[in-house]
């Protein structure tokens, strides 16, 4: 058997040291939170759960419980863990910016909109909430309002890649994209910017456009670009057969 996440992740393992030595909720979360961060999410849940458990009412834990419903693609069921959050710790930015993304996620966009305001008035320089506006203004057509939000973001913190990437995508949906490229490069790896810029073409009805991008991040290395790049040919070669 060979070594396990446990044993190889520092982080993780002084987590699990200090609930062995301090058991309690806060040393459940800290755990949870650490599982979280490697991508365990049963075992981030199981965590949360039990401190919970220890105390109903500890909002930091329900906010986790949603987190993880969430990641597992079932926000219907994480909106009563997030709203449990909001109750129990209302000037929590944290907890609001959950819940709003929970929303986002079963279609709520308004209300969503409005968690992330509320968010942004309990931490004005919360660059993850000011990009959640960026998106949810870029979704609902605010290409303006929307690049306004991903901006502040970035000037809270200047290397918040999926601020970037949401700034692209403002800046394609205006046809700019000169501008959106050169925020996929600052963002990611040449293979993963080559990749996204093949995405938005795509999004754009330009196939051409797009299998140049996704060619050129395949010769990056990309497996998803090789692939992409793969089923568009053959996509473009039917389609010019057909002609």
């Amino acid at each position: 058997m060979g070594p396990t996440i446990e044993s190889t992740d520092p982080r993780l393992a002084a987590a699990l040291l200090t609930l062995a030595t301090v058991p309690g909720g806060a040393s459940h979360r800290l755990v949870a939170a650490e599982y979280a961060r490697v991508g365990v999410i049963d075992a981030a849940y199981e965590h949360y759960r039990r401190a919970v458990q220890i105390d109903p009412r500890d909002a930091a834990a329900h906010d986790g419980l949603a987190r993880c419903w969430r990641d597992w693609g079932l926000p219907d069921v994480a909106i009563s863990d997030a709203r449990r959050a909001v109750y129990f710790a209302p000037d929590s930015a944290e907890a609001h910016n959950t819940l709003g993304t929970v929303l986002q996620a079963v279609g709520m966009r308004a209300a969503a909109k409005d968690e992330y305001k509320r968010a942004l008035g309990l931490d004005p320089a919360a660059s993850y909430v000011l990009n959640n506006l960026c998106y949810v203004d870029l979704l609902d057509g605010r290409f303006q309002d929307a690049a306004a939000y991903c901006q502040r973001a970035l000037a809270a913190d200047a290397g918040f890649a999926a601020a970037r990437r949401n700034l692209a995508l403002v800046h394609a949906a205006g046809g700019r994209i000169d501008l959106a490229w050169s925020e996929l490069q600052r963002a990611d790896t040449p293979a993963r910017a080559s990749y996204n810029l093949g995405i938005i073409n795509l999004s754009r009805r330009q196939p051409a456009e797009a299998l140049t991008a996704f060619a050129t991040a395949c010769r990056a290395n990309s497996i998803d670009g090789c692939r992409r790049a793969t089923v568009l040919r053959r996509q473009l070669a039917t389609a010019e057969d057909e002609q």
